[in-house]
């Protein structure tokens, strides 16, 4: 398969130096993270330019679940099999809240920051195009404090918008370690109970949004991310049932596999506007990654294991976390920097004088979202997440899960 292992360092947990090894990791899935972490940034680039039309980006909206079924499938793989008593789910959990809080809370103070300076603005005759505290309430600061602000029905797009989808996965991991505690014992029923979840949320989707998932997210992102997250999880329990059998092997082995999912998987990207082909997004993805794990020798696995896609896949949480930040300096050093002539449009866009100034403020800003994405990555991320892996844990009985 398409893995690369590593190595954890020793912990303690329980009261005994453990020495553990990671399991091997899905390097290709990360790839395939970076890759949509990208599309979220091009997809709110506010500046408007010639590609601003293009279904690719105009449908970018759907690598948040794509986001979502990644998960489902890389938890399910490291923990599924290891959550099963309360200690492990602790553990589970720890693991879980420091590797997406840290961020979440640096950019909501940053955010903060954003709407005291236009406040200080408007005081002297500046304004943003939102104007401060308005949708950013004291209400909002708090919800998104408590990481409920995907959960609470109002106040999902709020400070930094991007960050309702962690507030919704961190709420499905919690379900997730419910199930997995509640059929510890019998496997079968584990796997029944989340086809259940999975075919339960789905339909809801449907039942409620047969036009697609366009502005679903206050009160429906959890149920989006409950779809996303049990169908990868489905997914990774098809790969390990069916990863060693002898035919299936044998044609993954041909690269025809690989090569038609992957020209589906473009087709509905480029070719598909938003509407109720959304709600294939989650088949067409689940599917996707599948038939690349089961190929490691495809094209497909080799572009995806290859040094950009690997670079952008392990800076890909910084990216989605810090891009917003970054577009907002860019439109305000524009507008009140450099002056640029500029007007909101109706879709929330900055236009400039040309499209071809604004197809060059949108690249800057692509390659300034990532810079920072990396200084992020490097300097909170991956600290604060090696931090909590070596975090020595005391309890009666031991555990082991990797970080």
């Amino acid at each position: 398969m398409t893995m690369a292992p590593q190595q954890l360092a020793t912990r303690e947990i329980g009261g005994e130096a453990i020495s553990a090894t990671a399991l091997p990791h899905f390097a290709s899935l990360d790839a395939i993270r970076g890759l949509a972490a990208v599309m979220v940034v091009a997809n709110h680039i506010p500046f408007t330019n010639p590609t601003i039309g293009w279904t690719v980006f105009r449908s970018a909206g759907r690598a948040l679940d794509i986001f979502f079924v990644l998960s489902g499938f890389v938890i399910f793989y490291a923990y599924q099999s290891k959550l099963s008593s309360l200690v492990s789910a602790r553990r589970f959990i720890w693991l879980r809240f420091w590797r997406v809080y840290p961020l979440h809370f640096v950019f909501l103070l940053v955010f903060l920051l954003f709407d005291v300076l236009k406040l200080i603005g408007e005081r002297h005759g500046l304004s943003a195009y939102n104007p401060a505290f308005v949708a950013d309430t004291p209400a909002a600061f708090l919800a998104n404090l408590f990481l409920i602000q995907g959960m609470d029905g109002v106040h999902a797009l709020t400070f930094n918008l991007r960050a309702w989808t962690i507030s919704v996965e961190f709420y499905t991991y919690l379900v997730f370690v419910a199930a997995c505690l509640a059929c510890q014992k019998f496997k079968p029923m584990f796997v029944l109970l989340c086809g259940a979840i999975f075919v339960s949320a789905y339909g809801f989707l449907f039942w409620v949004a047969p036009g697609g998932f366009e502005g679903m997210i206050n009160g429906m992102g959890f149920v989006r991310c409950l779809t996303g997250f049990f169908l990868g999880g489905l997914t990774f329990l098809l790969y390990q049932k069916i990863r060693r059998t002898h035919w299936i092997g044998t044609l993954c082995a041909t690269g025809w596999p690989a090569f038609a999912v992957t020209a589906l998987l473009l087709a509905y990207i480029c070719l598909t506007p938003l509407g109720p082909a959304d709600f294939a997004a989650y088949p067409i993805v689940a599917l996707f990654m599948l038939i690349v794990l089961l190929s490691p020798g495809a094209m497909v696995s080799r572009l995806l294991m290859s040094r950009a896609p690997q670079w952008l896949g392990e800076t890909s949480y910084s990216i989605y976390m810090t891009h917003g930040a970054v577009l907002w300096l860019i439109t305000m050093l524009l507008r009140f920097g450099f002056h640029v002539p500029s007007a909101a449009t109706p879709d929330g866009a900055f236009e400039l004088m040309s499209p071809w100034a604004g197809s060059a403020a949108a690249v800057v800003a692509i390659i300034a979202s990532l810079m920072a994405s990396r200084l992020v990555y490097l300097h909170i991320e991956k600290p604060v997440r090696d931090w909590s892996r070596r975090t020595k844990f005391r309890s009666a009985q031991p555990a082991v899960l990797p970080g």
